[in-house]
């Protein structure tokens, strides 16, 4: 049996819980999506290259956070489906992703 570093703890993400259940996506994408927007825009700006390279790690992670949510609303349908026995492809993500990809100069 392999040794499990969480063993004994309670991890909780309450406000990641809250949004998966009620999937109120709106604020979040809208959020994301100027965040994203701003950053896009410093990539395209003439200046301190260190500065393109931060707006990039930071577009990315936007990318990864939503496709980590859309991978969580994936799971939640998935588990109802097997409990209820509803089929899983019924239902939409409700996560709208930033576009992919972004300036690649």
């Amino acid at each position: 049996m392999a040794n499990n570093p969480l063993a004994g703890f309670n991890v909780s993400y309450p406000a990641i819980e809250k949004l998966i259940d009620t999937e109120e996506f709106a604020t979040v994408n809208k959020n994301f999506g100027a965040a994203y927007s701003e950053l896009e825009k410093i990539t395209k700006q003439k200046g301190g290259l260190g500065k393109v390279k931060q707006a990039r790690k930071g577009m990315k992670a936007l990318e990864k956070v939503m496709d980590l949510l859309a991978e969580l609303l994936k799971l939640k349908y998935r588990l109802m489906a097997s409990q209820e026995g509803v089929s899983s492809k019924e239902k939409g993500t409700g996560v709208s992703s930033p576009p992919k990809g972004g300036n690649k100069k």
